[in-house]
């Protein structure tokens, strides 16, 4: 997920989050809890709204060994999309290009297309 929030101490007005959410049914704990110990990082709470758990990964540290990770898995349809935007929106934060004008712009054309704002599909 890569989000926007209002930051009237930053210089652009706006803070860049970037985070990776895995949200499973409770049923299936247990996966989120493994995958949490084959890491080494990540925090699994239940979503008080579901039945469900959610892994959470927001060090940008560990943001980027869970990329190299995934970068080894191919992904289908519109998670494809959204990986490759991903990945562009982290690249953007490791060159520090999101502290620019410029890199803000880029930052929320690539989140407001995203997941389920997600229009194009090609």
């Amino acid at each position: 997920m890569l989000t926007r929030k209002v930051n009237k101490g930053s210089k652009l007005g706006e803070r860049v989050d970037l985070e990776i959410n895995i949200v499973q049914h409770e049923i299936s704990l247990i996966v989120l809890l493994e995958i949490v110990k084959l890491l080494g990082f990540g925090l699994v709470r239940k979503r008080s709204d579901k039945d469900a758990y959610r892994l959470r990964v927001t060090s940008l540290k560990n943001i980027n060994k869970f990329i190299k990770l995934l970068d080894k898995t191919t992904f289908l349809g519109a998670k494809a999309l959204d990986y490759v935007d991903f990945k562009k929106g982290l690249e953007l934060i490791n060159n520090k290009k999101h502290l620019t004008p410029k890199g803000l712009v880029s930052v929320k054309e690539i989140s407001n297309n995203m997941n389920s704002k997600r229009t194009k599909y090609t």
